[in-house]
């Protein structure tokens, strides 16, 4: 595992791009005002719901307003766009709640992760089986201006059904986005059960708090987008041009270049204080530096290693949500498979077959002896091949400067992490 840091969402305004970090210039007037969509900590440490149901905690006060005014960013690199979320790769493209466009059924609020937002409450059964979501009346789908006189309607239980269970790995078989698993190990398909009401069968029994929430809980949270927009316009329409019930609505979207985003006026919850925020494609870091010195960027993405000199320029580094949240880094040491069924299907697997046996690799185990195609005949004697890689793993792991990852490549915004996971 390396180090513990600081998360780098980019969530001051719009949760937008999963960065390394940000920083904004100072001292020449405040930063712009912003809505936070999905300030979510990347930790899942939740306190636990009394009970099994939520609904102590009030939604968000609403705000009206017209926003007015302009952000603007510089990154490494604007990446396609994927506003639907089954077909996005994991963590790797600006999807629609990073970019405000969508919104989460719940939020973290006073201590509880499931507080109310576009569900007004959640409640487990009594066998701790089956979860029901009560949905907010009256939250409609907003229409960018490409779509212009284009009515969505409003937000309805099938729609969140429709999300959750096309978001399903285990429901939909044809999802790529990796977060589908997460959804997979929770709920079983979801279905409306009037126009405000979701029941949705569970996994396991669990009772205080689900991936539905900005918290991020189970490290998944539902993109919720419009049935009727998918059905009237199309996959590959969607994909483009994401619809939501968010504070923005896609503007233009030009891979390798710019992407803008436009405020909803009289949102129903918050309404963003910019009326655009834009990113711009600036590969060099030097030049985000100078755009940030000579005010043509409010904001820029920076490596952590940059904050110390920065702030000595009169720039600062933006926390995008408290200190207490977290994002862990970490080595893994794949290609160690030893199951022999599949979890989902039951069927029949042959691990010694993945070209990870294709050779002997130090830090994997072999324990199907003469079915992996190599010999073995490098282990210590009396050492099986599984002892032999559990030993070279954990000396890789002893081998990583954890301080000096913090202290060099973080200016110390971190902290060592020896166990990421514990079962």
């Amino acid at each position: 595992m390396v180090s513990r840091r600081l998360i780098a969402r980019f969530s001051f305004l719009l949760s937008l791009l999963a960065t390394p970090a940000v920083v904004f210039a100072c001292g020449g007037g405040e930063a712009p005002t912003a809505t936070p969509a999905a300030a979510a900590p990347a930790t899942a440490t939740a306190t636990r719901v009394a009970g099994a149901t939520a609904t102590t905690v009030a939604a968000p006060t609403k705000t009206v307003g017209q926003p007015s005014g302009e952000a603007r960013l510089a990154m490494a690199q604007v990446r396609e766009l994927f506003g639907d979320p089954p077909i996005s790769p994991y963590a790797s493209t600006p999807d629609p709640e990073q970019l405000g466009i969508t919104e989460s059924l719940f939020v973290y609020s006073n201590l509880n992760p499931m507080a109310p937002n576009v569900a007004d409450s959640w409640q487990v059964s009594a066998d701790g089986l089956t979860l029901t979501l009560k949905l907010k009346k009256g939250v409609k789908f907003n229409t960018p201006p490409q779509l212009a006189g284009k009515d969505f309607g409003e937000l309805t239980a099938a729609d969140v059904a429709w999300n959750m269970n096309r978001q399903n790995a285990g429901v939909n078989l044809q999802i790529r986005s990796g977060l589908g698993a997460q959804f997979g190990a929770t709920f079983k398909e979801a279905r409306a059960v009037d126009a405000t009401t979701v029941e949705a069968p569970l996994v396991t029994q669990i009772v205080w708090g689900f991936p539905l929430s900005e918290f991020v809980i189970q490290d998944a949270d539902l993109a919720i987008m419009s049935k009727a927009a998918y059905e009237q316009l199309g996959a590959d329409a969607v994909k483009l041009v994401p619809i939501g019930t968010g504070s923005f609505v896609i503007g233009q979207w030009v891979p390798n270049e710019r992407g803008t985003v436009e405020a909803v006026p009289n949102h129903w919850s918050k309404t963003a204080g910019v009326a655009k925020f834009t990113v711009l494609q600036v590969p060099e870091i030097t030049s985000r530096i100078a755009m940030l010195e000579t005010g043509q960027v409010q904001f820029a993405e920076m490596d952590f290693a940059k904050v110390k000199e920065l702030r000595s320029k009169g720039l600062d580094f933006l926390p995008t949500q408290s200190e207490r949240d977290t994002e862990n880094a970490s080595v893994i040491w794949p290609g160690n498979l030893w199951e022999v069924t599949h979890p989902r299907t039951g069927a029949a697997l042959e691990p010694w077959k993945s070209v990870v046996y294709a050779q002997d690799y130090p830090w994997i185990g072999n324990p199907w002896g003469d079915k992996a195609p190599y010999t073995d005949t490098d282990n210590p004697q009396g050492m099986s091949d599984m002892e032999q890689a559990r030993l070279v793993r954990w000396a890789l792991s002893y081998a990583i400067d954890r301080d000096g990852i913090v202290e060099k490549l973080q200016s110390g915004l971190g902290s060592p992490l020896y166990i990421e996971y514990m079962g």
